[in-house]
């Protein structure tokens, strides 16, 4: 397959470091996003001719291609985005404060705003907004294999009935999955509008979080901020912070944790 050059990277100096990389070598389409400046009518090829939809832009990409969301993007979804393409990135360009810039949600009962069935996906750079009303699923669901989710930031509050991100299965093979560099937060305003979690792992699946921070907030969580369940999981650099409990399964190890606000790790193989 031909590769495209962009010598100049991507252009951005704020971002997930597919953006800021340079020069990036590529063998995909560049597509550009923005609620500010896009149209769906636009071309998406350039970033000053941008969709305006991450849906969108899913539909109309294919395999190892990279869906720039342009920094100040902002999207309320309401009906998934179904992520099927391998090796599809979706970035967000730009941060204020250490947090992303490009903020999305969901308004759904039972629909993720990103639901990945592709294999080698990636996810970075992106703020996830609580659910606009309570919702059975996840902001952020993968069934496909080796999803990267790095350097995205998860609000989480009672709407979130499951969680900001869950990794589950349906293949007799296991899954295998990374978390790096993100942070889960609990904007509950009240103990009656804790969340009862943060981020799910299901059984047969395998995994790493690194340098992530699970936070209660204000007002914690009403159960366990991190659930993984008889999977093998490896832990380094992980805070669980003002309480913020952790439960889980077979785990492979844990590197130097941080806990603090009574913070539980428990179920840990002996």
């Amino acid at each position: 397959m031909a590769q495209l050059v962009w010598r100049n990277g991507l252009g951005s100096s704020l971002g997930d470091p597919l953006l800021t990389d340079k020069p990036l070598l590529q063998s995909g389409t560049t597509w550009f996003v923005s609620s500010t400046t896009g149209s769906d009518s636009n071309g998406g090829e350039d970033r000053d001719d941008p969709f305006a939809t991450l849906g969108h832009a899913n539909g109309v990409s294919s395999e190892d291609d990279i869906i720039v969301l342009l920094s100040g993007h902002t999207e309320v979804i309401s009906s998934p985005v179904n992520v099927n393409n391998q090796g599809l990135s979706i970035v967000g360009e730009g941060s204020s404060g250490g947090v992303p810039t490009v903020h999305l949600s969901a308004n759904q009962a039972a629909g993720c705003a990103i639901n990945i069935n592709g294999e080698g996906v990636l996810i970075g750079n992106i703020k996830f907004l609580t659910n606009a009303q309570s919702n059975t699923k996840a902001t952020v669901e993968s069934v496909g294999r080796r999803t990267i989710v790095r350097g995205c930031y998860f609000e989480v509050t009672s709407t979130d009935t499951a969680g900001g991100l869950k990794f589950k299965t349906s293949e007799s093979d296991p899954d295998f999955w990374e978390v790096r560099d993100t942070v889960f937060i609990s904007t509950a305003t009240s103990l009656v509008t804790r969340p009862p979690k943060a981020l799910i792992a299901e059984t047969t699946v395998h995994g790493l979080i690194e340098d992530t921070v699970f936070s209660g907030g204000t007002y914690g969580f009403s159960g366990n901020a991190l659930s993984v369940s008889t999977t093998h999981v490896r832990f380094a650099r992980v805070s669980l912070l003002l309480g913020a409990d952790a439960l889980l399964g077979d785990t492979g190890y844990i590197s130097n944790p941080t806990a603090t606000g009574s913070a539980v790790i428990a179920g840990l193989d002996d």
